[in-house]
Parts: structure tokens; C-alpha cells; sequence
């Protein structure tokens, strides 16, 4: 019996020094939410992916969940820390990352959302994958369901004139509503079918677009709504198949593309399709008067208005206040930014968070931004946020405008110097610990004790701590012999994965699929960074990233390409304006061309304190 004592201690020795420290720290939480989970064809459905994590720290690295029977219409991202207080334990920080998704299904059935990722302290970790049942819609057999429209019918276009001339028995025939626009400003184009046999099949593909941004205002899913038209001696029916809302982005003269559909009828042999393609659209685009107004921003074309409101009026010094501001307008709001603030007595950065609602009805792109800035007061005092000033152009006046709100008066109690001055001597006069011994006993005696040290397996006991802890120290730098690496193998390594993404990026080229091609570009650009640095590039804010990259040795041409670069992908992988192959082959080269001024600026030696993501 006493012979197993040593084996045990040395082997509860073992488990205790080489067990994996998630396993006695707190687990994080990563888990996948989906809302409804039933859903008709056209409706929207919210995944929620929520991150808590103790400590200061978020993952090192986040995958977003596979969604391939979906279109994304929206995603937010909202990052906060809590405190708790464990009477076990005490005081504790924990960081939390909300990511929300909205997804539009594009097919009926049992449809799936793959798990969400993410790495954590070395360790890969996913939710689990959840299901979501889209339903058809009962509309009847003439029924259109679309974007803000289910009625829609070709003939309430607007700027619809009948086409002129002999047509043939088929055709696609383009609309616009302007002939000349502003750049920034709204204008409509729509496409109508004119058919004489009933349609059994429509695949339609959509017009490439350059110098353009769009937005859909509808397009049928599954019936169409005829109207009856006379063109020429010949009977029509005709069908809304597509309206659109497009913003130039550049003056000068500018032409929608053509449609083009593959349209089968009961007319043609055996089913097949016939390959038609609408007239293009032309219009002039005016540039905006010059010279701008301060602090103007090209994207507010339309008509806009804005409030701002505190959450309280009064407060004590050091405590933060938090400001919302509100835009409301018409126009392309998925490209307006929010506005920046700078008053005397405040400091404000980007929001920390906002909410966005956008809106298609009566053929007009609208919506509503709210802008949460949170900051603290400089001085104390009766204090007062300066009324906020937005200029827009506005197409209907042919001028800029300012939409402004009124001033907001606060009272502030005390004086934030003196408490700074406070904290920092309460600081300096802290005090050391009182440390007493629990127990004044002068001898302890023990009776097993004087009975083992006479027997021959005391001197085992005796020499296993030291022989433990010598054997713990050889395997502890054994590991980290094995797990260490060298500056070029880092490269090497980041060059790999960013090549993988460049070969995916390449196959969406020759696709002309400019939303997964632009994600890729982003993909790629930050696995270089996060393999290279040893750090999670993904989730860090613009701010942040410039100063951490800067400190690495990345030069401020190099740094300011960087970002702009992925401010850039980010905008055409969610809302894809242009799908020119020689812009996206130029987007290829630039990714290509970064990715090696970042290796030989790079100081990877320095990296090393960071940790390692994988």
C-alpha cells in the first residue's frame, strides 16, 4: 500500500502541471442563434452569433457562418465588456461580440446555416448548425411577390412611353424615369416583357454595372402580373420582371447595360429558351456644383434631415454621456457614413455602435441612421453640445442644404482636474499588506511522522519533488523547442494562406462573382496579417489596426493603401456596385502588390510578445 504513494503523487504532479489551461480557466460561450426559424419565401431571417470570453481579450481569430441558399442584406457587428462579481472568485471582466446577420432565402425547403468559427487560445472551436424551414408562397397564379411591391404591373413604370416601331412577338424593353441626373441622385430604370404566348421559364442576367450603385426595388419571384398592350397591329400582355433604383457615382454620359434573359414560352420547340436582351438605358450625369460646403460628404444626395438627443442632462465628473444622433432621408443611405463630431470640452471617435432601417416604398430609396457617440466631459460646469450641422445636396433645389439640429445644455458636478489630481495621490499613498503569522505553536509532533522516516521508503518521498520538477522543467523546454519558430517560417507560412485565398479570388474573377471575389481579397489580406503578426487583425477597428501596424514597421504609404484597400472589399462584398473584370483584375494585383510591401516592411522579429493565433 505505501509502495503506490509516490507513483500517485507523481502522477497527480503530471496532471496538474500539463493540463490545458482552458480546462481550469472559465469557458467562453460561442453560440449560434437563428430567428424564426420558419419563414416564408421573400421574408428575412436574423442570425445572431454571440462571443463572451473573460478578460480583456476577444478571439484570435472569427469565421462567419456558411449561408450558400442565402443573400446577406445586412451585418452588424456590437463589441462591450461587462463586470460581474463571483462571491467565489470576486471581481471579473468579460468581453462580449454580438455579430448579426440578416439573410433573405433564395429557395424553398429545409435550408441550413453553417456553424460559426473561431479560434481561441490556440484551441478551434464552432457553434452548432441550425436549419431554417422557408415555405412558399400561396399567392395565386398571377400574383408578383417582390421588394416592397406584390401588385406591380408593367404599365405603372415610371417614365413608361410605348415603344415605338415593328417589334418581334417577344422583347424586353427598358425604362427610365430621368434623362438627366445629378451625381448622387436617384433615378429608376425599369425592364417590362412583352410576350404573346403564355412564359413557362425566365432565367434572367442581370446588367453589368459600372459607375453605378444600385438598389432593388422589385423583382417577381415567382408569377407575373400582366397588363394588356396594343404595339403596332399586334396584342401584347406585358409584365414588370425587374425595377431598379441606380446613384452615379461620376459625371459625365452614362449607360445602363442591357438586360438579358433566357425565356422559354409555349411557343417555342420542345420548352427550349430564347436568348433576348433588352434596349440600354442613356442619360446624363451632371457633376455637383463646386465649391462644396465644409465638411460635405458626396454621399448625402437627396433630402435629409437630423435630431440628437442625450441620455441625460445631468452628471457627475468622470462619468461618460452618450450621444444620439439621427439621419433620416432620402437617397442612397447604405453609402452615407456617419458624421463626425469635434466640439470644445468633448472628445468623440466613431460610434460605438448604431441601427439602421431601410426602406423601397413609392419607388424611393429612404431610410433612417442612429449614431450612438459616447464620450466624457473635459471641464465641469453648465456645459453645451453645439448644434450639429449636416450639408446635403439637395436635386430638387439644385443646391446644397443644411439639415441641423439644436444645442443641447448639460450640467456637469465637479471639476475633472480635481479628480484626476485625486486619484493619482490615492494612488501613491497606497499601503503595504499587514502580513502575520497564522499560528504561534513553537513544535509540532506527530507520531506517524517518527515511525516513516525509519522505513526504507522515505527516502523515495524524500527525492520525488526534486526528480518531479526536474523531469517538468526538461518537458517544458522540449515543448517549447518544438513549438517555436523562426521570422522565415512566419512568412512563409503567411504567404501560404494568403496564396489559397488569391487562388479562390482567381475563380471568382473568371465567374464575375465581385461579392465573394471582393471577400476573398479581404480574406486573404488579413490571414497574412494575422499569420504574420501573430495577432487577430479582423475584429480590430480602423484606429486601432493603423496604430498596431505602424508600430510593426508598416510605412504610412503602405498603412494608408492597406486600409483603404479593405474599406474598399468590404463595400463591393456587400454591396456590389461594378463587376468589370479589368477593375477586379486590378483589385488582384493591388491585394498582390500590398501583401509583398508588407513582408519586407515588417519587423516579424518583434512580433514574438504577441502570441500566436495558431
Amino acid at each position: 500500500m505505501r509502495a503506490s504513494l509516490p507513483i500517485a503523487t507523481l502522477l497527480s504532479l503530471f496532471a496538474l502541471l500539463f493540463a490545458p489551461s482552458s480546462a481550469r480557466a472559465e469557458k467562453p460561450i460561442f453560440k449560434l442563434a437563428i430567428s424564426p426559424s420558419e419563414v416564408s419565401l421573400g421574408d428575412t431571417v436574423t442570425a445572431t452569433v454571440t462571443i463572451e470570453i473573460p478578460g480583456l481579450v476577444g478571439p484570435d481569430r472569427y469565421w462567419h457562418p456558411s449561408a450558400a441558399e442565402f443573400k446577406q442584406i445586412d451585418s452588424q457587428i456590437k463589441r462591450s465588456t461587462v463586470t460581474t462579481i463571483d462571491p467565489m472568485v470576486g471581481q471579473q471582466l468579460k468581453t462580449i461580440e454580438v455579430y448579426r446577420y440578416v439573410l433573405k432565402p433564395e429557395t424553398t425547403g429545409r435550408l441550413a446555416i453553417g456553424p460559426a468559427k473561431m479560434r481561441y487560445q490556440g484551441e478551434d472551436r464552432e457553434t452548432r448548425e441550425r436549419f431554417v424551414r422557408v415555405r412558399a408562397n400561396g399567392f395565386a397564379g398571377t400574383k408578383a411577390v417582390g421588394i416592397g411591391h406584390t401588385d406591380s404591373e408593367g404599365l405603372d413604370a415610371p417614365g413608361y412611353l410605348p415603344p415605338k416601331g415593328p417589334r418581334d412577338d417577344m422583347f424586353l424593353y427598358a425604362v427610365c424615369d430621368k434623362s438627366s441626373a445629378w451625381v448622387g441622385e436617384q433615378f429608376t430604370v425599369s425592364w417590362l416583357l412583352f410576350t404573346r404566348a403564355e412564359v413557362i421559364r425566365y432565367e434572367p442576367t442581370p446588367p453589368k454595372l459600372s459607375a453605378l450603385w444600385s438598389e432593388r426595388l422589385f423583382e417577381p419571384r415567382e408569377f407575373f402580373r400582366y397588363s394588356d398592350a396594343r404595339i403596332g397591329e399586334k396584342d401584347y400582355v406585358v409584365a414588370l420582371v425587374s425595377k431598379r433604383a441606380f446613384f452615379a457615382t461620376k459625371p459625365g454620359r452614362l449607360t445602363v447595360a442591357a438586360l438579358r434573359a433566357n425565356i422559354a414560352t409555349v411557343a417555342t420547340a420542345m420548352g427550349r429558351g430564347q436568348s433576348i436582351a433588352s434596349n440600354e438605358v442613356s442619360l446624363e450625369i451632371r457633376a455637383l456644383p463646386q465649391p462644396a460646403p465644409q465638411g460635405f460628404d458626396p454621399s448625402y444626395v437627396g433630402e435629409f434631415r437630423v435630431g440628437a438627443s442625450v441620455d441625460r442632462n445631468l452628471l457627475r465628473v468622470g462619468e461618460a454621456l452618450t450621444l444620439s444622433v439621427r439621419v433620416e432621408g432620402q437617397g442612397a443611405m447604405r453609402r452615407t457614413r456617419a458624421p463626425r463630431l469635434a466640439f470644445p470640452g468633448f472628445k468623440f471617435d466613431e460610434p460605438r455602435d448604431f441601427q439602421e432601417e431601410d426602406t423601397t416604398s413609392g419607388n424611393v430609396v429612404s431610410g433612417r441612421r442612429l449614431y450612438r457617440y459616447w464620450t466624457t466631459p473635459g471641464k465641469g460646469g453648465e456645459q453645451s453640445i453645439p448644434a450639429i450641422s449636416l450639408a446635403y445636396f439637395s436635386p430638387s433645389e439644385g443646391r446644397y442644404q443644411f439639415a441641423s439640429t439644436s444645442a443641447i445644455g448639460l450640467t456637469v458636478e465637479g471639476d475633472p482636474t480635481a479628480l484626476r489630481r485625486a486619484s493619482e495621490l490615492e494612488l501613491s499613498a497606497a499601503l503595504d499588506r499587514d502580513i502575520r503569522l497564522l499560528s504561534t505553536t513553537e513544535d509540532v509532533q506527530s507520531r506517524v511522522l517518527v515511525d516513516f522516516y525509519r522505513q526504507r521508503w522515505f527516502w523515495y518521498f524524500l527525492f520525488s519533488p526534486p526528480l518531479a520538477f526536474l523531469v517538468v522543467v526538461v518537458a517544458l523546454r522540449i515543448r517549447k523547442r518544438i513549438q517555436s519558430e523562426t521570422p522565415r517560417t512566419r512568412q512563409r507560412r503567411a504567404r501560404a494562406r494568403a496564396k489559397e485565398h488569391f487562388k479562390i479570388a482567381a475563380i471568382h474573377l473568371r465567374g464575375e462573382r465581385s461579392a465573394k471575389f471582393y471577400g476573398e481579397l479581404s480574406q486573404a489580406l488579413h490571414a497574412h496579417l494575422e499569420v504574420l503578426l501573430g495577432k487577430g487583425t479582423r475584429s480590430m477597428r480602423r484606429e486601432p489596426m493603423s496604430e498596431f501596424l505602424g508600430k510593426r514597421g508598416v510605412e504610412k504609404a503602405t498603412l494608408r493603401k492597406l486600409l483603404d484597400s479593405l474599406d474598399a472589399f468590404d463595400r463591393e462584398q456587400f454591396a456590389p456596385s461594378s463587376i468589370e473584370p479589368e477593375v477586379m483584375r486590378e483589385a488582384l494585383v493591388t491585394a498582390e502588390e500590398l501583401l509583398v510591401a508588407i513582408d519586407s516592411q515588417v519587423r516579424v522579429d518583434a512580433v514574438k510578445t504577441e502570441g500566436d493565433p495558431s
